[in-house]
């Protein structure tokens, strides 16, 4: 009981605030539910009903191709507290008119969606809502309780003591039968089970409507009949519970107090399976005897004959407009309160005090789960310590001390040029893996409102930073005097910090372009860049015989003013003359000479550094918007 109280003061408003008030009794009544075990009243939920009217959506078949209608002008209403299946055939449109409903797509339909019979705000609407995708976009190396309580402190913030949150979480991880595996790593988990903590982290911050994306693919008949229990269970609390179904079982699909089926983009029916029979008898196309009816509707819309059945049922149901076979619940007497709430849910949802976390509180929580991420996932660090150890010592075999020596000044250019096609490939590529590796998991929770793309994006910037500087570190203590370059400090510094330059630029290059592009296109590109920075930073004596357009281009690589900064660190600043023996032929042995014949600039060593840090900063700001526009489009290149 303590507790309840404190949970009630912390979401006292202020003296005539009125709104406010309105807000914190939202907040109130939703942590309420969780922390009293589940029994709060079903009208103590935020209904919303959710009506659309002729939407339509059309998609490009390709160049040349045309269009396609994927939708045509469908109807519907899905009242709250009701658990609606969306059927259909493959490519009747289910996924396209959930992702309308939900906000997840918001460009290229006409039509409009209503929210209690107000025209829809989707930035409101998504506050109050979530959207479970058919894949189970969760983090693999995270245990059921750390992807609990990382999704707890950053949907309920600061505003939620850690107290109050453990028992919102161990309430909803015993509702889903979840609590004995609390500790194991979502990675062990079996496929119900992730479906079941996919829907676990979205019910921390109690959502009046959820959309589901075929919640039983992939999961066997006892876990599907399992998962549409507890949705069923879910929408008896007062919300909306709406998703699309591929295929179920009679059992399960009895579970739902709706069903909306659609062929070929239209609606063929809206209704509960009770009146589905007595509907069909009404359009002349009676359910034989043993067959069940669903199963009946979905070959009539599928068979030979379809185009002609689509066409009578969709005029016999209005194409979703006609309620008739609806089944309409007895509405329970609301008190004032409840009412309040209903009718000023706008305001609600715009002024709650339990918002998303602060922004620094956003960067604190996705530092630490990135930072865990790196701790656990050791097979991969262990990979790029052993890879970068592997190939210096390969070059401390091959370029053994020639970096003193006057005669292979030649060969020394080449291991300058080895290192630095090590540093960038290697990173370039591993960034665009990750990358592209992130951005399903990014898109759903970005969607979910659970963070901000910046403090996401900065969070990552940080943490990945010591990982590519440690490694590059490393490399550079073991070739570096292995291969006897020059042992001042001056020229040691300028050296690395050319080299971890190099590093963070191609890593973030690579981000760019794995977040713009899906991983073959993007590595394809990624060694395609690769080869022709090479080629264009090594033209060396050959500057000044090439075409001026591929001139300028290669002035104007990345690789090029960093090999430049490694030459600048080994042979300019006036270094002393070169050791030659008696009997060898020193061809370089002023440093001076061997800079000028490969057209180098002498001690522009912090051009290039500035040159480098440019590059770095308009790489990670492109990285930066193709993530937003990733994110917001959900498509790529």
């Amino acid at each position: 009981m303590e507790v309840l109280l404190n949970l009630a003061a912390r979401f006292t408003p202020s003296k005539g605030a009125v709104t406010n008030s309105i807000s914190d009794k939202a907040c109130t009544v939703n942590l309420f539910k969780h922390v009293s075990g589940g029994c709060a009243k079903k009208d103590e939920s935020l209904p919303v009903d959710i009506r659309f009217e002729n939407l339509k959506i059309s998609v490009s078949l390709g160049f040349r191709k045309g269009m396609k209608q994927i939708l045509h002008n469908v109807n519907g209403k899905f009242a709250s507290g009701q658990f609606i299946a969306i059927l259909g055939p493959s490519g009747a449109g289910k996924t396209t008119l959930l992702d309308i409903l939900s906000g997840y797509n918001v460009k290229g339909f006409s039509g409009t969606v209503y929210n209690n019979d107000t025209v829809r705000d989707v930035q409101l609407f998504r506050k109050f809502s979530c959207y479970i995708t058919q894949e189970n976009h969760l983090q693999s190396f995270l245990t059921v309780w750390e992807s609990m309580a990382i999704a707890a402190d950053l949907k309920l913030g600061l505003y939620t003591s850690q107290e109050n949150k453990d028992i919102i979480i161990k309430e909803i991880l015993a509702t889903l039968s979840l609590d004995t595996s609390s500790n194991m790593r979502v990675s062990c988990l079996s496929s119900g089970q992730q479906k079941r903590l996919a829907i676990a982290i979205e019910l921390i911050d109690d959502p009046s409507v959820m959309f589901f994306d075929e919640p039983t693919t992939g999961i066997d008949s006892s876990s599907s009949t399992q998962c549409l229990r507890l949705l069923h269970r879910l929408a008896r609390d007062g919300k909306t519970i709406v998703c699309t179904i591929h295929q179920a079982s009679a059992s399960a699909l009895e579970l739902f107090d709706e069903i909306y089926i659609l062929g070929e983009g239209r609606c063929v029916y809206q209704g509960t399976s009770r009146n589905l029979l007595q509907f069909l008898d009404s359009v002349d196309l009676p359910c034989p005897k043993y067959n069940h009816p669903i199963e009946y509707l979905m070959e009539l819309v599928s068979s030979e004959n379809k185009q002609e059945n689509i066409t009578i049922l969709t005029n016999k149901i209005e194409n979703g407009k006609c309620d008739k076979w609806k089944h309409v619940p007895k509405v329970p007497m609301q008190s004032l309160d409840a009412i309040i709430v209903q009718k000023d849910i706008e305001d609600v949802f715009r002024n709650r005090k339990c918002e998303r976390a602060s922004s620094f509180h956003q960067f604190r929580v996705l530092s630490r789960r990135c930072m865990l991420r790196y701790k656990r996932d050791t097979r991969f660090v262990y990979m790029r310590f052993l890879a970068n150890l592997s190939i210096a010592a390969l070059y401390c075999i091959l370029y053994w001390q020639i970096g003193w020596h006057g005669a292979k000044v030649r060969n020394n250019y080449n291991l300058l040029f080895c290192i630095l096609i090590h540093n960038m490939v290697t990173t370039l590529i591993l960034g665009i893996l990750a990358a592209t590796a992130e951005i399903p998991t990014i898109t759903n929770e970005y969607f979910n409102k659970r963070y901000s793309l910046k403090m996401y994006f900065s969070a990552t910037t940080v943490c990945e930073i010591p990982i590519l500087l440690l490694c590059c570190l490393v490399f550079t203590a073991v070739v570096y005097p292995a291969t006897g370059q020059p042992l001042e400090i001056e020229r040691i510094a300028m050296f690395t910090t050319i080299s971890l330059q190099l590093v963070l630029v191609s890593q973030s290059l690579g981000t760019a372009i794995g977040t713009a592009l899906n991983v073959m296109y993007g590595t394809f590109l990624g060694f395609a860049l690769s080869a022709m920075s090479v080629v264009l930073s090594n033209v060396g004596e050959n500057l000044q015989n090439i075409p001026i357009i591929i001139y300028w281009i290669s002035k104007s690589t990345f690789t090029r003013y960093g090999l430049e900064g490694m030459l600048n660190s080994i042979y300019g600043f006036n270094r002393e003359i070169m050791y030659c023996p008696d009997d060898s032929y020193c061809h370089y042995k002023y440093p001076e000479k061997f800079m000028r014949d490969m057209e180098v600039p002498l001690n522009m060593f912090w051009q290039s550094f500035i040159v480098l840090c440019c590059n770095y900063l308009i790489f990670k700001i492109a990285s930066f918007f193709l993530l937003k526009w990733r994110v917001s489009n959900r498509k790529c290149f």
